[in-house]
């Protein structure tokens, strides 16, 4: 039994350490994202779907 309990631990543990880390890519792509369209606002890209990010990241390294 308390192998079955010290390896139910690890398993919850584990869970909460990926529901963590997968808050955290969440949180990166919503801003990623939003840093995508503010800087397409500032270059006047009005169609962002359309508009290839390699071509923003070359105006905003200028």
């Amino acid at each position: 039994m308390p192998d079955e309990q010290d390896q139910i631990k690890k398993l919850k543990k584990k869970i909460r350490d990926m529901k963590l880390a997968l808050a955290d890519a969440k949180v990166g792509e919503i801003l990623n994202r939003t840093f995508f369209e503010i800087a397409c606002g500032d270059f006047g890209v009005h169609d962002i779907e359309t508009y290839p990010s390699r071509k923003i990241a070359r105006i905003a390294c200028r």
